[in-house]
């Protein structure tokens, strides 16, 4: 009777480690994403990668503030007169 008992103890012991353990293992797969590009291209010429867990982009130079330079670009030779292109918010 009692190695009847101990080997039910181990059994139900198994299946509750065995259910823990893809249980996480599922939990955790879930939560990985893959994202399709590592990089944008910003109208200045420079480049932004991705935040957070949602696969998005940071914020392009001047995008916060409203503002994006497209000409002259990042380590582009300026002459005169100089020529500057771009979006703003705003009238």
């Amino acid at each position: 009777m009692k190695h009847n008992t101990i080997i039910w103890i181990f059994i139900i012991i198994g299946i509750i480690l065995t259910s823990g353990y893809f249980y996480f293992i599922n939990k955790n797969q879930n939560q990985l994403i893959s994202c399709p590009l590592d990089a944008k291209i910003c109208p200045d010429g420079s480049a932004v990668g991705r935040i957070g867990a949602k696969c998005e982009f940071a914020l392009c130079p001047g995008e916060q503030e409203g503002i994006l330079v497209s000409t002259p670009k990042i380590n582009e030779q300026i002459q005169s007169p100089l020529k500057i292109q771009g979006q703003a918010k705003g009238f």
